[in-house]
């Protein structure tokens, strides 16, 4: 059953238990795939049970977490920078995508970078 809320930004979410065998890897290779569109949101908490997903153009959040889905879409481009400000600052920094360590035994953490609402005009 649908769970429908209007959250503190304005912005609709739709909950869903979508069921316990399924895995964050159907969103990253179907449900929200990167040539739709989709960016991963990284987190610390990213797992095969958990993961987020952000589509600037659409102003769609999905979050998926060990078997529950949400699907947050925000109606103007204000309301989904403040959608995702809330969760900068929910989910703190980011962790590095990957790790560089060169022959002097020198660390380079590479971020990949968070969505930040820029792409997702008025219409």
């Amino acid at each position: 059953m649908d769970d429908t809320r209007i959250n503190e930004h304005g912005n609709t979410v739709v909950s869903q238990f979508v069921g316990p065998y399924r895995e964050r890897y159907a969103y990253d290779l179907k449900l929200c795939p990167a040539s739709d569109g989709w960016k991963q949101y990284d987190t610390d908490q990213d797992a095969s049970y958990f993961g987020i997903w952000v589509h600037e153009r659409r102003r769609e959040i999905v979050t998926f977490a060990e078997g529950d889905e949400s699907r947050v879409t925000c109606p103007t481009a204000a309301s989904f920078r403040a959608e995702l400000a809330g969760m900068a600052e929910f989910y703190g920094p980011p962790p590095p995508a990957f790790v560089v360590i060169d022959g002097d035994g020198n660390r380079t953490d590479v971020y990949d970078p968070r969505p930040t609402g820029e792409q997702g005009g008025d219409r």
